[in-house]
Parts: structure tokens; sequence; C-alpha cells
């Protein structure tokens, strides 16, 4: 994970990270360009090859 995100935002309870770091894990896995992928986020290449 990025350590720009607990950096960037003061979090008052644990829950607040825990909220954070879901939201980026979902970003990364399922939002996220990437170039290999044909410029692609990770779910729109899955649902194009099936």
């Amino acid at each position: 994970m990025k350590t720009k995100i607990m950096y960037l935002h003061r979090f008052r309870e644990k829950e607040e990270v825990k909220t954070a770091v879901d939201h980026y894990i979902t970003f990364y896995i399922k939002e996220r360009y990437q170039r290999k992928l044909g410029n692609l986020t990770p779910k729109e290449y899955r649902e194009k090859i099936t």
C-alpha cells in the first residue's frame, strides 16, 4: 500500500484506517489502469477475456 495515504490523512480512529485501506485495495485490484493489460482496469480486462 502506498504510504502517502497514511501521511496525507489524519486518522482519528482505527476504523478510519481500516476503511482507507479497504478502499485503496479495492481501487488497486479493480479500478487502476494498467499498461500491461492494454490500459484497461483489471476488472475491464477480465470482462473482455471472458
